[in-house]
C-alpha cells in the first residue's frame, strides 16, 4: 500500500515521479525506478567548501517549488525528514509544470537573467515517515537519523525522545533556503559532537547582505524551539515568498488534490522484475542490431 501511495504522490509536479517498482523474487530485492531529472541536484553542499550562492530571485523560485511539494507531502500524512539541496532535483519544465503564478506570460513575472526556471522536485523518501489518517494533524517521529547538518536542535539533544514531524521538516527547509543564498549550511563541523553543539546552542549566522524580508523568514524558520517555528501556511504568505504580494502562492485547495488509492492500484504496486529485464534485453538487442546496419 505504501508503494501505491508513493506512486500516487508522483502526480504532483514537485514530487519526483516513481515510475515503477520491480520485485525480484529470486534475489529478494525491490528496484524502484524514478523519473529522470536531467539537471541533477539543485546544489551540492560540503562541510568544507562553499558552493556558489543563488540570487534571491532564483532562490525564491526554487524555494516556492519545494514549499508546494512539501505541503502536498504533509497533506498526504508524510514527513520527509531529509529535505536538503541534494534531495531536490531539477528538470526541464513542461508546459503544465511551471507554477501558474510564475508563468512567463504573467505581467508580474521577472525571469532571472541568467537562466530559464527549472522545476524542482523533492526526491529520496528513504527515511520518510508515513502516518495513518487516524494520527494527529502534527504527527510524531521517533527516529532521529537524518543528515546531520540539516537536523534540528530537538533531534540532536540526547534527552529528546519524540520529534514533531512538521517542525522537523520546516527546520531542514530553512537550512536548505539558507544554503541557497549562502552556499553553505548555517552550522558545519567535521566533528559530529561539535556540530550538534553548534546546532543546539549557537546563533544563526544570517548574512546582513540579504533583504530584510529574507532575513526575517530565515530567522522564523530556524527557531531553536519547534513550537516557535513558522508553519508552512505562514511561509506561503510571507512577504519574501510572495514578493510583497506580487506573486501569491497557489492555494492549498489547488495544490493538494485528494486522490484515493484503489485496491487495484495496491495489487498492481509491484511488477515482476523478469518482465522489465526481458524488455530491456529486447531493446538492447534492437539497438545493437540497428547499429550494425
Amino acid at each position: 500500500r505504501e508503494v501505491a501511495i508513493l506512486k500516487k504522490l508522483s502526480n504532483h509536479r514537485n514530487i519526483n515521479k516513481l515510475v515503477e517498482v520491480l520485485d525480484d523474487g529470486k534475489e529478494d530485492n525491490l528496484y524502484m525506478i524514478f523519473d529522470l531529472c536531467e539537471y541533477g541536484a539543485v546544489m551540492h553542499i560540503s562541510p568544507t567548501t562553499p558552493a556558489q550562492p543563488f540570487s534571491e530571485e532564483r532562490a525564491r523560485i526554487y524555494f516556492r517549488d519545494v514549499v508546494l511539494g512539501l505541503e502536498y507531502l504533509h497533506y498526504k500524512k508524510i514527513i520527509h525528514r531529509d529535505i536538503k539541496p541534494e534531495n531536490l532535483l531539477l528538470k526541464e519544465p513542461s508546459r503544465t509544470d511551471l507554477d501558474p503564478s510564475l508563468s512567463p506570460t504573467s505581467p508580474t513575472f521577472n525571469r532571472p537573467s541568467d537562466t530559464t526556471p527549472k522545476v524542482v522536485q523533492i526526491a529520496d523518501f528513504g527515511i520518510s515517515n508515513m502516518f495513518d489518517d487516524s494520527d494527529d494533524d502534527d504527527p510524531i517521529c521517533k527516529e532521529k537519523n537524518a543528515s546531520p547538518m540539516f537536523s534540528p536542535p530537538e533531534a540532536v539533544e540526547a534527552h529528546t525522545k519524540e520529534l514533531k514531524g512538521k517542525p522537523l521538516d520546516i527546520w531542514s527547509l530553512g537550512v536548505t533556503l539558507f544554503c541557497f543564498v549562502h552556499g553553505r549550511c548555517p552550522f558545519s563541523d567535521l566533528n559530529i559532537i561539535d556540530l550538534y553543539y553548534k546546532i543546539a546552542h549557537d546563533e544563526i549566522p544570517i548574512s546582513d547582505k540579504l533583504s530584510l524580508e529574507l532575513q526575517n523568514l530565515l530567522y522564523m524558520m530556524l527557531q531553536k524551539e519547534p513550537e516557535k517555528r513558522i508553519t508552512l501556511q505562514e511561509i506561503k504568505v510571507h512577504p519574501w515568498v510572495t514578493k510583497m504580494g506580487e506573486w501569491p502562492m497557489m492555494s492549498t485547495e489547488e495544490n493538494c488534490v485528494f486522490e484515493e488509492v484503489t485496491e487495484e492500484e495496491v495489487e498492481n504496486a509491484f511488477k515482476p522484475a523478469v518482465m522489465f529485464v526481458t524488455k530491456v534485453d529486447l531493446l538492447r538487442y534492437c539497438v545493437n542490431a540497428i547499429a550494425r546496419i
